[in-house]
C-alpha cells in the first residue's frame, strides 16, 4: 500500500471513491425519508468519530510506531493507543451495522 508523502492527508480520506460513495449513500437516503430519522443521523455522527479516531488516532500512531522500528527503537509505547483507536473505530462501525438492520423508530 503506497504511504502519504509526509505532512499529507492520508489517500483514503481524499479517496474520489470515498466522496462518491458518501454522495450516493444521501442521494439514496434523501428518497426515502432520510436523515429526518433519528438512527440515520446518528450512524452519520458515529461514522465521522469512526473515522476521526482511525485518522487522529490510529495512523499518526502507526506512523511513530514504523518511525520507532526504522530507527532501531521498541514500538511497544504506541501499541496501545493503536489498539484502543482501533477497537473504538470498530466498537462504532459495529454500531452502525446494529442501527443499519435494526432501524430504530422505523
Amino acid at each position: 500500500m503506497p504511504r502519504a508523502p509526509p505532512g499529507s492527508t492520508p489517500w483514503p480520506a481524499c479517496s474520489p471513491c470515498c466522496w462518491a460513495a458518501r454522495s450516493s449513500g444521501r442521494a439514496l437516503s434523501a428518497g426515502s425519508g432520510g436523515f429526518g430519522q433519528a438512527w440515520v443521523g446518528a450512524a452519520y455522527v458515529l461514522w465521522i468519530a469512526a473515522v476521526a479516531l482511525t485518522l487522529g488516532v490510529v495512523v499518526p500512531g502507526q506512523r511513530k510506531a514504523l518511525a520507532a522500528l526504522e530507527s532501531g527503537q521498541d514500538a511497544a509505547p504506541y501499541a496501545g493507543r493503536i489498539a484502543a483507536g482501533g477497537g473504538l473505530a470498530m466498537l462504532a462501525w459495529i454500531a452502525i451495522i446494529v442501527l443499519m438492520v435494526a432501524k430504530p423508530g422505523a
